[in-house]
């Protein structure tokens, strides 16, 4: 048995341990790639070698190391930390005295390094995914309390884990809606007043984004050696039927493949999903890691595990139904790196793929062109606060470690995390680049969904005024009451809407629109301008949206826009109650029931008037202009 100098291991001795194993040509072609993307010659194998335990027996043997094929436990068991720095490090000592490598460049090197003054005996080289259950099978438990605990490392009391506050703001809410509709059937001119306000607030936010919003630009494209390990979390829940498709979108992205750290992360109980990952040939740069058990069963816990186990230092989220622009990471990376380190995070442009299933989805499909294309960007375009999505937004690794993380028991996990990295200083951005999403079809999935965003957006608001001057401290005037109108005023206009259209009604059918006299009839007219405004600013930011999307032909559905804005509203309500009944249920979306995806090019064509409405042409997009 041979083996390579002992003072380190660099890509002339992998090739000398490889020598005979791999074709010449093919160890040649990797090094030269290698050179380019400024990786390690076995990071770059890794990525390409279908057989990697096999390419992991010749290394151990030739660097004289032990394999394992046998689960290894470790007592006492890691603590959160431990275990995260073992998934940073790639190197484990066992209590035994066996230190268990992970064969990739860095950790290898580290490993023939200590070899100088440890018997060689003690170390077991495994596969980067057999690491990976080991550190989860020491330390799960324990990274699954800290997941779980909320917020780390700031004030704890941001966190909505207490359900006393979730049941307690459905209380006063409904008292509130109760004293609206009294006054709304007195014709109170008090109601005229909460009404104005909080209809104006909204109002306020779509005509500043307009304002300010920023035209396309044209992304900088880094060289492969510059760019950074970039770390893609990618949370599942029953989501077996997904699975082919999202590897496929996985490896459409260009960006170097030694240097992603893509974690799939599943729950322990999801057993349906975990037997079709296993029935799978997944890339190398792909790493399957099971959330352990506990509770709450939500998206932001798995997130927590998988910053814990990131070893890159940006990082993004993509759904099981993403199709992100493969682009998307390079451009993010560019972004991130010219923004400074204050820039936390750059969230992409979602676009909902099956805009023709359903008269839902294309109005979804509205309704995120004006969210994604017109409102984030203008906000965005003056630094300020704003929501970020669920999903494609790229963060710095380092922000979200100081900040905690995610919050495990809020069900809009990412709006809260926006407000919290503006409170800490932070700043968030936007670019260009699209990723596809699959919006729900028919009402009841829908429903489902709308309700946990607003469940969501209200517990955000109530978490974070708890102190609200330290709020108001931390943010600023400006992004104080951004975060009023956005946050607060979004869920809160929802609730008033069928009280606004209950009193307008009454006072239209009794000829008392302007019967107040006075201050009265000034409150009235100024209600009268609001409702304008708003229905105005909120068709323009939907005609803006569609227009850059080259959507034109979803214009006449604006018409039926108030339909869509009562659905909402039904949707609040009912949030009000799963408030009450059940403040941390995740209300999953289901996917894979997209009909007219232009994703994955199957499914039905459009039918009827959308077929038509599919064929309206748009005005050319502009050099550089959202896809």
């Amino acid at each position: 048995m041979t083996s390579a100098s002992p003072a380190s291991v660099d890509d002339a001795a992998i090739m000398a341990a490889l020598e005979g194993w791999l074709d010449r040509d093919a160890l040649t072609e990797a090094r030269t790639r290698a050179t380019h993307e400024g990786v390690s010659l076995l990071d770059a194998l890794l990525a390409t070698v279908t057989d990697r335990e096999a390419l992991v027996s010749r290394l151990a043997e030739r660097f004289g190391f032990g394999l394992t094929s046998t689960p290894l436990q470790m007592r006492p068991a890691l603590t959160a930390d431990a275990a995260g720095a073992a998934f940073r490090a790639g190197v484990l000592r066992l209590d035994d005295g066996t230190i268990i490598v992970a064969a990739r460049g860095e950790p290898l090197k580290r490993a023939l390094d200590l070899a100088h003054t440890l018997p060689r005996g003690r170390f077991r080289l495994v596969t980067p995914q057999a690491f990976a259950d080991l550190v989860l099978a020491t330390g799960g438990e324990a990274l699954a309390q800290q997941a779980r605990t909320g917020p780390r490392r700031i004030d704890r009391r941001l966190s909505a884990r207490n359900p006393q506050i979730a049941r307690i703001s459905a209380i006063v809410l409904l008292l509130a809606a109760l004293a609206a509709l009294a006054a709304a059937f007195g014709r109170a001119p008090a109601m005229d007043v909460v009404m104005l306000i909080a209809f104006a607030s909204v109002t306020w936010i779509r005509l500043l984004a307009v304002a300010n919003s920023p035209a396309p630009h044209t992304p900088l494209r880094a060289p492969d050696a510059m760019l950074p390990l970039y770390t893609v979390l990618v949370p599942l829940y029953r989501e077996a039927a997904c699975l082919p498709d999202l590897l496929g979108a996985l490896e459409a992205l260009d960006y170097p493949a030694a240097k992603l750290d893509i974690k799939l992360l599943v729950e322990a109980e999801d057993r349906v999903t975990r037997a079709a990952l296993e029935s799978l040939s997944l890339p190398g740069t792909v790493e399957v890691l099971v959330v352990p058990e506990g509770g709450p069963r939500t998206k932001p816990r798995a997130l927590n595990v998988g910053l814990a186990a990131a070893r890159g230092p940006v990082l993004t989220i993509y759904d099981a139904e993403d199709r992100p622009e493969p682009g998307q990471l390079r451009e993010a990376a560019a972004a991130l790196a010219l923004g400074g380190p204050k820039l936390a995070c750059v969230q992409a442009r979602l676009v909902i793929d099956n805009t023709w299933d359903s008269g839902i989805s294309a109005l979804f499909t509205i309704e995120y062109a004006a969210l994604f294309d017109v409102l984030l960007p203008g906000l965005a375009g003056r630094d300020g606060l704003f929501p970020l999505g669920g999903t494609s937004n790229h963060f710095r690794t380092a922000a979200l470690e100081r900040v905690g993380g995610w919050d495990a028991w809020n069900v809009t996990e990412d709006a809260d995390l926006g407000v919290r990295l503006v409170r800490c200083g932070y700043k968030l951005g936007v670019i260009n680049s699209s990723t596809l999403e699959e919006a729900p079809n028919r009402l009841p999935a829908w429903i489902r969904q709308r309700t946990r965003w607003m469940q969501g957006y209200i517990l955000t608001w109530v978490v974070h005024m708890r102190r609200p001057a330290r709020l108001l401290r931390d943010l600023g005037w400006r992004d104080f009451l951004i975060f009023h109108a956005f946050i607060g005023g979004v869920p809160l206009c929802a609730l008033m809407l069928p009280v606004f259209a209950v009193q307008m009604g009454l006072q239209v059918a009794a000829g008392e629109w302007f019967a107040f006299g006075g201050v009265g009839s000034v409150l009235v007219l100024l209600c009268l301008l609001d409702l304008v405004l708003g229905v105005g600013a909120a068709m323009a930011i939907g005609l803006i949206g569609i227009e850059r999307r080259r959507l034109a032909g979803l214009a006449p559905l604006l018409l039926i826009k108030p339909l869509y804005w009562l659905m909402i509203s039904w949707a609040t309500w009912r949030a009000v109650r799963q408030l009450y009944l059940a403040p941390h249920v995740w209300e999953k979306t289901e996917h894979g029931l997209a009909e007219t995806s232009r994703a994955t090019g199957k499914g039905r064509r459009p039918r009827g008037w959308f077929r038509y409405a599919r064929a309206i042409p748009s005005r050319p997009r502009q050099s550089g202009a959202a896809d």
